[in-house]
């Protein structure tokens, strides 16, 4: 077994070998690699720095009660110098005390991190990537490259410090990461990523040609940058402009509930002062959680950015901690587009995707799931975003039937492609009626629902992988039904609510043939 690190092993080549032509040698059966060796630290300082908060927390809390040792000592008939004088020797005494315990502790960790290290190695080979860990109890994980859908490059505030970054390989229908390699050199990161990607296998799908993208979508071309910029295999697509990413932030969800928190707190303290102590215990839990929700989103969308490579989408992003993710556009089950009521007037939109081994729908409720496409889009934006997950001949229809649903009034226009909820259902959804329906296209469902928050479901003929119809005791008496569209764990779950009963079951029967020749077709391909 070899004790080198990545950066060692980098430099342990024969002369005139490039680190690109060393890193592309897949390795033997005995070559196994050890983590950068500052890898200890960066895991062990959360750690270290949360029980430093606990125990700092206690002595203050306990200095500044009062309650300490040897306040209580002037009841027992010394003078108040006295008293004073012991109290700050004892309180000397137990930070001293404190000291010592956290330099056993640091020496602790220090210890158990580095034997954790040591034990730690890692090999790829040309069918799989192994990890192994563990001093007494040994445990390996294994991923074969063939089943890895996409490899992201994750940089934590303490990796960057240093220059490090992490490599996960996501595979399909995981949850999780199958394998992470915490921390490689980002420059190695990034090199091994590269090159496992050139030698993977293609795409089943393959995104479209920037050519036809651009004769298909020209308001899509006219979105993406004049100076098109190259990075290698990478081509960028947009940006999210700073001033977007900041006014968006400042009209989400979580910042409006932020803003009547504190408008409540704020009258409750002027009218019923009484009370304001009592109320502020309750409020802390429900700022605090706006307030990690805000940061979350802003993280997500802060420096975001969109690149065409040969594996799929590459999407950056991060403010303390910068993301490489690369999502594999062939793999796209669904997208959900949503749009929050108050960036309809600015025609934003964000967009969240079902995609095989991004499997985490609780991510998603905070916008800092990797399941998100692009956080905050303009109609270009999201045009162009639609014509690389779907497909350049598939994504136009696509668009056009979403914004219209998102936008126009969907009774009032005869001329309406949607079939919405009937009349009678007013009764059960009387606030939502007008606004849920679906419509059927060349390629994919299209699924409209909400009033304030406006939501369309894009899924695809040949991704839908069953169809349900379910009636409630009202349902049943109004003669509706509810037909929900499954598609894999993800943010994305499309259901075509409240309709005629009749309508319902014709649609599943249609669409299953739909589907059906959808396969047919795919399968004929291939």
């Amino acid at each position: 077994m070899s004790d080198r690190s990545p950066a060692q092993h980098s430099e342990a080549q024969p002369t005139g070998a490039s680190p690109e032509a060393e890193a592309h040698q897949p390795d033997s059966a005995e070559d196994w690699h050890r983590l950068h060796p500052l890898s200890p630290l960066i895991r062990g300082w959360i750690v270290v720095l949360a029980v430093l908060g606990v125990l700092l927390s206690n002595v203050m809390d306990g200095f500044f009660r009062g309650d300490g040792p040897g306040l209580n000592d002037s009841a027992e008939g010394l003078p108040g110098w006295a008293s004073m004088l012991e109290s700050t020797v004892l309180w000397l005494v137990l930070l001293l005390v404190g000291a010592l315990v956290v330099v056993g502790l640091l020496v602790g960790v220090a210890l158990f991190s580095l034997v954790a290290w040591w034990f730690t190695t890692y090999q790829i080979t040309d069918t799989h990537v192994r990890l192994r860990q563990g001093a007494l109890a040994r445990q390996e994980r294994q991923t074969r490259l063939d089943r890895v859908q996409a490899l992201d490059i994750r940089r934590p505030l303490g990796a960057r410090i240093f220059g490090l970054a992490e490599l996960s390989f996501e595979v399909a229908d995981a949850g999780e990461s199958a394998v992470v390699l915490r921390y490689l050199t980002h420059a190695h990161a990034r090199r091994l990523r590269s090159q496992l990607l050139s030698r993977s296998r293609p795409q089943p799908e393959a995104p479209a040609e920037a050519g036809d993208a651009e004769a298909a979508l020209p308001w899509a071309r006219a979105a993406v940058p004049a100076a098109a910029q190259d990075h290698g295999a990478e081509q960028l697509l947009l940006r999210v402009p700073v001033s977007r990413v900041l006014l968006s932030w400042a009209l989400s969800p979580s910042m409006v509930m932020l803003v009547v928190v504190g408008a409540a707190a704020l009258a409750a303290l002027i009218f019923f002062p009484e009370f304001m102590g009592a109320a502020f215990a309750g409020w802390i839990p429900v700022v605090v959680g706006l307030v990690v929700s805000l940061f979350q989103r802003l993280e997500k969308t802060w420096g975001f950015s969109a690149y065409r490579t040969d594996s799929g989408l590459r999407l950056r992003y991060g403010l303390l901690n910068t993301v490489s993710q690369t999502v594999p556009t062939g793999r796209i089950q669904a997208l959900k587009v949503n749009r929050p009521m108050l960036w309809r007037r600015p025609g934003w939109s964000r967009v969240s995707i079902n995609v095989a081994g991004y499997g985490d729908p609780a991510e998603e409720m905070n916008g800092s799931g990797r399941t998100t496409l692009i956080p905050v889009a303009t109609d270009e934006h999201l045009a162009i975003m639609l014509a690389e997950a779907l497909g350049a001949d598939e994504s136009r229809e696509a668009f056009e039937t979403a914004r219209y649903g998102l936008t126009a009034d969907l009774v009032e226009d005869p001329e309406s492609r949607f079939t919405i909820s009937p009349r009678r259902a007013a009764r059960i959804s009387w606030v939502v009626r007008r606004r849920r329906g679906f419509a059927v296209t060349r390629r994919e469902v299209v699924t409209i629902d909400g009033r304030l928050s406006r939501t369309a479901c894009l899924v695809p003929h040949g991704k839908i992988q069953s169809m349900e119809i379910s009636r409630g005791p009202l349902a049943r008496w109004l003669d509706l039904s509810d037909v929900s569209l499954h598609s894999i764990q993800g943010p994305v779950s499309p259901m075509i609510m409240a309709m005629d009963r009749e309508v319902a079951e014709r649609f599943v029967s249609e669409q299953s043939l739909r589907a059906h020749e959808k396969h047919t077709l795919v399968g004929a391909r291939g």
